[in-house]
Formats: structure tokens, sequence, C-alpha cells
């Protein structure tokens, strides 16, 4: 393949072109033009992280990651536009401190205004981002949204209560087979959400999935023991 880096309508010098050289009972050369279209960020995946709350003004960005159809991670700055305040909304009318000529101000913010880099945005704020598409995204958007949390979840302990023994089916202990903790403090039923499990038929190491909500922002995925079932025990 030639000249085939960049979005090109096939018209004009230096047109995409791909080479065919046959072998065996075919012979000879075939070139054929065509065009590269922009790709479309609406078909690709945006990934948000929960941003825990700081004392501070402009700490509420969170980290983006977008991933094409093939799992290939896009560049900011040259994917898509670096990520920017002007990017971020409030979901709904929220109540922020702003800092003006140094010092607080209460300000309330409108649904769907953009935060401002004076800005201390409160714990249990949802935000909206909208990425928008440089270079071979040109002209396209994705919108995800995120929290500002009092804490992640990213730091959680997970221990299983009841022993999960192989039965063939998949082994899917609920909140109340688990112990859950963040430093020391034992969450409750309402402070997270399973999303998912994994491994979880036989017998060996098994991943769970949880998701924080409520003053709990994140994810975290954990492992979990599946024992062998004990056939000297079947009569």
């Amino acid at each position: 393949y030639t000249n085939n880096k960049k979005i090109n309508d096939g018209t004009g010098e230096n047109k995409p072109c791909m080479k065919i050289t046959f072998k065996g009972n075919f012979a000879g050369i075939v070139r054929k033009e065509f065009s590269i279209t922009p790709g479309d960020l609406e078909n690709t995946t945006l990934t948000l992280n929960d941003v825990t709350y700081q004392n501070q003004a402009g700490k509420c960005k969170p980290s983006v990651v977008i991933k094409d159809t093939n799992g290939k991670t896009l560049n900011s700055g040259t994917d898509y536009r670096k990520l920017a305040f002007s990017d971020i909304t409030y979901v709904r009318d929220t109540t922020v401190e702003r800092i003006v000529n140094k010092k607080r101000v209460k300000v309330i913010c409108e649904e769907g205004t953009a935060v401002n880099a004076a800005d201390i945005v409160p714990a249990g704020t949802e935000l909206m981002v909208t990425v928008t598409g440089i270079g071979n995204y040109d002209g396209t958007r994705i919108s995800g949204y995120y929290r500002v949390t009092k804490s992640q979840i990213s730091s959680a302990k997970i221990k299983v209560l009841k022993k999960q023994i192989y039965n063939k089916n998949e082994l899917c202990p609920g909140k109340p087979d688990l112990k859950v903790t963040v430093g020391n403090k034992t969450l409750t039923e309402d402070d997270y959400e399973i999303v998912a499990y994994s491994n979880n038929v036989n017998k060996g190491k098994a991943k769970i999935t949880i998701r924080g909500i409520g003053n709990y922002g994140g994810v975290k995925t954990l492992s979990f023991d599946i024992g062998s079932y004990n056939l000297s025990t079947v009569e």
C-alpha cells in the first residue's frame, strides 16, 4: 500500500493505492486506487474514570481512553483534541465554589454550562465530557459521563465469605456473600454494584468486578477461589 495513512478522497496527486502481485497460475501486477474517509468517534469506545474530590480548583478532569473497533487506543492530540475544561459540562444545576480574585465565591452552574478552570467541583457531581475528533477523525464527536466522588473503590479489598465449590454452573457470589472494605471501613450494599464475573465455572481463580456508587467511584476487579467438588462425599 502507498499513501494510505491519512484521509484522502482519491482525487488529485498521491492517491491511496494498493498493489497486487499475482503468483502461481496467475502472473502480472494490478494497481488499484481507493479513497480514505474520516473515521467516526461514534464507532469507538470511550472510557472515563471517576475523579476523587479535591478541595482545589481545576481538579476535576478525568483520564480519557478511546479505543477503535480493533481495540487500538487512539492518541490525544493526534486523533482527538486534548481535553479542555470547555469540553466538560455540568449534567444538572450545581452549586460550586469558584476562585475569584483569590477568594472563594459560591456560584450556581446551570445544567449544560461548561466547567470553569477556577471551579472547585463538589463530590456527588455528575459531569459530561464531549471529545472532538481531529486528524483521521476530524469532524466527529463522542460523549460520556463520569462523577466526582468522595472516594475511589479501586483500593477496595473483597472477601468471599462463603466457600465456592465447582458444580458445573457459573458461580456468582452476591452482595450477601461478600465483605468489601476500603481502608478500615466496611462498605454497605448501597456503596457498590456487581457488574461482571469471569472464569467462574471451573476450579481455580475466578474474577468479580464491582463498581462504586454513591460516595464511591471507579471499578475494581478481584479474584476469588473455586474449590474442587469432593466426590468422596457422594454415595
